[in-house]
């Protein structure tokens, strides 16, 4: 459990990563599109026509945004249960919630460009708790040594 605890934290960093390379993949195709006479107002936004092939970064930062990355951390979150570690599901739960916080930014985003730009930022934090929640698990200590008993700390129900 604890691999796959690590595997998944890992995972959401990396994802927030291709988030950020999806971004900067469409507003670079955009500025190359206006550069070279293309206008950008609603009526290509609210178009099914993609103007410039570079929008699909938009679509993958969408879909790994909304769906993807937050699937990843439930399933961390599930997993840091599985752990039995309170650390990991503290840690876990941390993980979701700024994956939670990411999403209304970003949705809030459309409505006031202050939450565009908290959601860079929390993109940042995003990463960084991730990358501290897959190195926090240790892998599996034998059952019942002292590197076991020190670093799994028990859950509320076992004490």
């Amino acid at each position: 459990m604890r691999t796959a605890y690590r595997w998944l934290a890992y995972s959401i960093a990396i994802l927030v990563a291709v988030q950020a390379a999806a971004m900067v993949f469409f507003i670079s195709g955009l500025m190359v599109w206006v550069d070279n006479g293309g206008v950008l107002d609603k009526t290509v936004i609210e178009s099914d026509n993609a103007p410039f092939s570079e929008e699909s970064g938009l679509s993958l930062h969408w879909v790994n945004g909304t769906m993807v990355i937050p699937l990843v951390a439930i399933a961390l979150v599930v997993v840091g249960f599985l752990t039995r570690d309170r650390r990991a599901i503290r840690w876990a739960w941390l993980t979701f919630l700024l994956v939670g916080l990411q999403i209304f930014l970003g949705l809030a985003g459309w409505g006031a460009s202050i939450a565009g730009l908290l959601h860079g930022v929390n993109a940042i934090a995003l990463v960084t708790v991730a990358l501290y929640t897959g190195a926090r698990v240790t892998p599996q200590a034998p059952p019942g040594s002292p590197e076991q008993r020190s670093t799994e700390a028990p859950l509320a129900a076992d004490a």
